[in-house]
């Protein structure tokens, strides 16, 4: 059990002294911070005041914060619109991970979610765009959940496309498993059998690293001997 910290304002610029206050509550608890919600198809508008962005000041402060205590940080930030058929939010979340090389970002379902695909079915530069980004940021990780299992990691018939496939391969640090199951958890385990398809297509160590080993270890290393945490 690897508790995550969530459910603050992530435009208020008090945000981060709460989230200090948090982790020195319960020294030791927290494991990582997130998933925060900044834009996030319909809810950003049903959102009053400014439009929540990962690139904004109250969440520059979060990253600064999270890297200093060595917390992942899983961000949703959708990477474009409903209608729009280019990644038009990508600089929201490609400037943290440029500004913020210390701090190790999990981005949430890879930015798709499935209100776009209700309107675009599939996004043609999603797979292009990811390459591009690992390449350049070590400290992106990307969250394989419920929106990217179709129509990106399987096909209609429900077999492993050979691109994403490859992707992954080449990448095999970078990616885990997401369920992004609410609410009620009896389906959990139903959720999650979903994904073998696209685990069996991989070799097994990668298999092992997508599965588990991945979200291990982007986790805070446990102090040593003697060490504050």
């Amino acid at each position: 059990f690897h508790p995550f910290l969530a459910g603050f304002n992530p435009n208020d610029k008090n945000s981060a002294a709460h989230i200090q206050r948090m982790l020195d509550l319960n020294p030791g608890l927290w494991q990582g911070i997130g998933e925060v919600f900044t834009r996030h198809d319909d809810l950003t508008a049903l959102t009053s005041g400014d439009t929540p962005r990962a690139n904004n000041e109250a969440m520059t402060r979060i990253y600064h914060l999270a890297a200093e205590n060595d917390l992942p940080v899983m961000l949703h930030s959708n990477i474009t619109s409903k209608r729009e058929r280019n990644p038009l939010y990508l600089a929201e979340v490609e400037q943290p991970l440029r500004n913020h090389p210390h701090t190790r970002f999990i981005w949430a379902h890879a930015g798709t979610s499935k209100e776009i695909h209700r309107h675009q079915v599939q996004m043609d530069f999603l797979l292009p765009t990811l390459t591009r980004l690992l390449e350049a940021y070590p400290n992106l990780y990307i969250d394989l959940s419920w929106s990217m299992l179709t129509p990106y990691l399987l096909d209609d018939a429900g077999k492993p496309r050979s691109q994403w496939v490859a992707l992954v391969e080449r990448f095999p640090d970078r990616f885990m498993l997401g369920s992004d199951v609410v609410g009620r958890f009896n389906k959990l385990g139903k959720e999650m059998r979903r994904f073998d398809p696209f685990l069996d297509a991989l070799p097994e160590d990668v298999a092992h690293k997508v599965a588990r080993d991945n979200f291990l270890a982007i986790l805070p290393k446990p102090p040593r001997d003697g060490e504050a945490r």
